[in-house]
C-alpha cells in the first residue's frame, strides 16, 4: 500500500475511534501494517491537509483528532451500529477468512463515515415508580433536549466523593432509569472519559446548555459504560420473548424491560421481542404478573428456571418471589 493510502487509512482510524481517546502510535501501525516511525509522518501530511491532530503523551497517549476539522458523517441505526461491532468481534477469532484484511477496511470506513443513530428518550432499566422533583424534570427535559441537537452540556455537580461543586463540561449520550434515580451518561471534558451522573437535587445543582456541538461517537455503547462503571454490576443479558396479543398494550407500558427492546417477528397469535435485561429476577417477576401470556423463548437458562418456579408454585402454592438468588 502506498504512502497516500496509508495517510488516508489513518485519517479514517481516527475518525472512527481517536475523537475521544487517543490511538497509540503502536495500534496505528499494527493496523496499518508499517513501520511505527512512518505514523509521524503521516501526521504531518494529515496536518499539512488542514486536519487538526493533537499527539498526548504518556503510558496511554498517542493521536486525537479534534472534531472541528471532520468532515459531515451519515447516519446509522443503533441497531445496525451494534450489528458492525458484533461482527467486527465475531471476525476477530476468523482471521482464516481470505477477505479478512478487505472486511476490516470496509467496516473502519463505514464506521468513519457514520455516526449513531440516537433515540433521544429514556432508558428504563427498571420501571419508574416515585414521581420526579421539578426542578429534576426540568434538568432531564434539557438533558434529552442537548442529545437530540448534539450540544455539550454545561453542569455544576458534586459527585460522592468531591468536596466541593465542580463546573463540568459534558457531552451527553443518554438518560438512563435504574432504582429509582435517573442518571446522565455523557463524556465528561475534564475526565477525557465516559462517566456517569445522577439528577439529585443534592449533587446536580445546575444545567445548562451550551453552543458547543459536538460529534457523536460511533463506538459508544451505553451497555458498556454502565457495566464499566458499576452502576449495574450484573451483566446484561439478551432477552427473548414470545407476547399474546391480548397483552400487547400491558406490555408496551411498562417501561422496566430493559434497553434497546424492538419487535423482532410476528404471528397470528404473538409478537417477539427482544431487549437487554440486567436482573433477571425482576423480569421474571414482571412475566408471572401477566398469567401465561409472556414466554421466555431466549436464554434457555432463564426459562428453565422460571419454569420450574412456576411448577413448584402451582404445585406447592409458594408465593412466588424471587429466592432463587
Amino acid at each position: 500500500m502506498n504512502r497516500t493510502a496509508l495517510t488516508i487509512k489513518m485519517l479514517m482510524i481516527l475518525k472512527a475511534r481517536g475523537t475521544k481517546r487517543p490511538v497509540s502510535t503502536r495500534e496505528l501501525a499494527d493496523e496499518l501494517e508499517t513501520n511505527p516511525r512512518n505514523i509521524r509522518e503521516f501526521k504531518k501530511e494529515l496536518i499539512t491537509a488542514g486536519f487538526n491532530i493533537k499527539e498526548k503523551k504518556g503510558p496511554y497517549g498517542g493521536y486525537i483528532l479534534q472534531e472541528d476539522t471532520i468532515f459531515p458523517v451519515l447516519p446509522l441505526t443503533q441497531q445496525e451500529i451494534e450489528a458492525l461491532n458484533e461482527s467486527q468481534e465475531f471476525m476477530k477469532s476468523h482471521k482464516e477468512f481470505k477477505s479478512y484484511s478487505s472486511y476490516c477496511d470496509a467496516l473502519t470506513k463505514v464506521l468513519a463515515s457514520s455516526k449513531n443513530g440516537k433515540n433521544v428518550s429514556i432508558q428504563y432499566l427498571q420501571n419508574a415508580v416515585r414521581p420526579i422533583e421539578e426542578k429534576i424534570q426540568e434538568m432531564m427535559d434539557l438533558a434529552l433536549q442537548a442529545i437530540g441537537c448534539e450540544y455539550t452540556l454545561c453542569i455544576d455537580y458534586q459527585g460522592a466523593n468531591d468536596s466541593r461543586v465542580q463546573t463540568l463540561e459534558v457531552d451527553p449520550y443518554d438518560l438512563i432509569h435504574y432504582r429509582n434515580s435517573y442518571y446522565l451518561v455523557g463524556f465528561s471534558h475534564l475526565r477525557n472519559d465516559y462517566r456517569i451522573y445522577r439528577f439529585s437535587a443534592k449533587r446536580m445543582i445546575k444545567m445548562k446548555m451550551t453552543s458547543k456541538h459536538f460529534l457523536w461517537d460511533s463506538q459508544y455503547q451505553l451497555i458498556n459504560v454502565v457495566s464499566r462503571f458499576g452502576l449495574i454490576k450484573k451483566d446484561f443479558k439478551n432477552i427473548k420473548v414470545r407476547v399474546n396479543k391480548d397483552v400487547i398494550d400491558r406490555f408496551e407500558e411498562y417501561d422496566g424491560w430493559g434497553i434497546d427492546i424492538k419487535k423482532i417477528a410476528e404471528d397470528a397469535q404473538n409478537v417477539f421481542y427482544e431487549f437487554k435485561n440486567p436482573d433477571r429476577f425482576e423480569l421474571y417477576r414482571q412475566i408471572f404478573s401477566f398469567d401465561g401470556k409472556i414466554e421466555i423463548i431466549d436464554p434457555q437458562s432463564y426459562k428453565k428456571e422460571f419454569n420450574k418456579k412456576i411448577v413448584s408454585f402451582l404445585e406447592n402454592g409458594d408465593i412466588y418471589d424471587d429466592a432463587c438468588k
